[in-house]
Parts: C-alpha cells; sequence; structure tokens
C-alpha cells in the first residue's frame, strides 16, 4: 500500500493527506467524511523521506480498509497513534521516530435531513470537501489529497491538489486511516443515537439495513434519525402517513 501514496509526491509540497467517507448505506445516522493531512510542525515541505517514515509507521500498525477490521482493532491502532478522542472532530496524531511531523485530522458529517435533501451521493461528496477543506485551510503551502472513490468533490481549495483513487481505501495508506477515523467516529455517533432511541440496535449495526434492524422499523416505526427518502424507511413513513 505504501507505494502509491508515495508515487504522488513531488518536492515542495506543504502536506500529502488522505480522504474518505463511510455511511453512504446506513437508513439512519450521518455520512461521516474524515480527512487526514501528514505535515510538518513547521510550516516546511516535506521530505519523500518524511513521508516514507509516515507510511512505514501505518504499515506497520496495520492500516487498512476499515471494512475489513473491527473496532477494537481500529481504536488499538488509532490510540497508538496518540489520544485519540473518538468525539472529537479534530486533532493530532503523532508518529513514532520523528518529533518534526505529524497527522491532523478533520471531520465533516451530513445529517439524514440533508442526505434525503440532496441525495447520499452529493451529501457524500459535500462532507469530503468540507473537512478537506477544514484542513487545507491551516496550511499555507500547497499539497496532495488522495480522495476514495471515482468521483471528487467540487469547491476543494486552492492549495489542494486533489485525485480520485477508485478503492482508495485498500491501496492508500493515508486513505485507509481516514477511514479508520472516520468509522470510529461515525460509530460512536451512531452509539450515542442507540441510548435515545432503544430498540434498532443502533449499537451493533450502526443504522445499516441488517434484518433486525429492518424488523425493528416495521414494529416501532421510522425515528427522526432514520434517512426518508431510503428504501425500508420510506414506505414506513407512508404507511403511517408522516
Amino acid at each position: 500500500m505504501r507505494k502509491i501514496d508515495e508515487s504522488f509526491y513531488y518536492p515542495g509540497l506543504s502536506f500529502i493527506g488522505g480522504c474518505d467517507e463511510v455511511g453512504r448505506g446506513p437508513l439512519a445516522g450521518p455520512v461521516v467524511s474524515c480527512s487526514v493531512f501528514f505535515h510538518q510542525v513547521s510550516e516546511d515541505p516535506i521530505s519523500l523521506k518524511d513521508v516514507s517514515i509516515c507510511l512505514k509507521n501505518l504499515a506497520a500498525l496495520g492500516v487498512c480498509d476499515s471494512k475489513m477490521s473491527t473496532k477494537s482493532y481500529r481504536y488499538f491502532v488509532l490510540e497508538e497513534l496518540g489520544a485519540f478522542d473518538p468525539f472529537a472532530k479534530s486533532g493530532t496524531l503523532a508518529l513514532r521516530g520523528t518529533n518534526k511531523t505529524v497527522i491532523s485530522y478533520h471531520m465533516a458529517e451530513i445529517n439524514n435531513h440533508k442526505i434525503d435533501e440532496i441525495n447520499i451521493f452529493q451529501a457524500s461528496l459535500l462532507s469530503m470537501r468540507k473537512c478537506m477543506n477544514k484542513g487545507a485551510l491551516e496550511r499555507t503551502g500547497q499539497g496532495i489529497m488522495l480522495v476514495d472513490g471515482k468521483y471528487l468533490p467540487n469547491q476543494i481549495r486552492k492549495n489542494i491538489e486533489a485525485h480520485a483513487i477508485i478503492k482508495g481505501d485498500s491501496k492508500s495508506l493515508l486513505i485507509g486511516l481516514a477511514s479508520f477515523l472516520a468509522k470510529s467516529y461515525r460509530d460512536n455517533i451512531m452509539e450515542k443515537w442507540a441510548r435515545l432511541y432503544p430498540g434498532y440496535g443502533f449499537e451493533k449495526n450502526a443504522g445499516y439495513p441488517t434484518a433486525s434492524h429492518k424488523e425493528a422499523i416495521s414494529v416501532l416505526g421510522p425515528t427522526p434519525i432514520h434517512r426518508s427518502t431510503f428504501s425500508g424507511v420510506k414506505e414506513h413513513l407512508e404507511s403511517r402517513h408522516i
């Protein structure tokens, strides 16, 4: 996985990072995107050696596509990279073997009401744009952002040179790390909603359309965090004349 990240490097870069989203498929809750930015603590450019050390750290920890990992493993990796707060929308992760470079991360979430308004595809792109622009706003120089998927969001800040990578979360360590962070953040959101709306199993299914989740919707009805335009939800809203 290291080679695809390194292949985008060129001298003078202020940062190199990855962006991924989670939560396109669930029937409830937000879609969440995370962008990670590898950069120097100062405003100096990063070197290829810096990038190689960063990627070596991530590879040694076993960073991969979050869909291929467990919650406990994601937490282990993130805790190894620093005092990770699963409810924080932004933060900084440390790397072993260096005190001059860090990884900053930024989250963006789009709630179910906005998803219903603009559709899940546009909501995913919007969340990506928001989290990338947040991070780029903190950097004065030009950088590279690798984005999971086929499409790039519009209106990205001018100091971001973005590249869409199909199945990027399994090819890029930086995208893989973004997926770890986004998944951990979203899972905690859904655990919070599980306490407010018991009976739907949000703490286990994270809003995805499992058999037990769909059964709960049919018996209990949709909640205010369900996506009203999604099949599996809208028919129950229609039958209850909501």
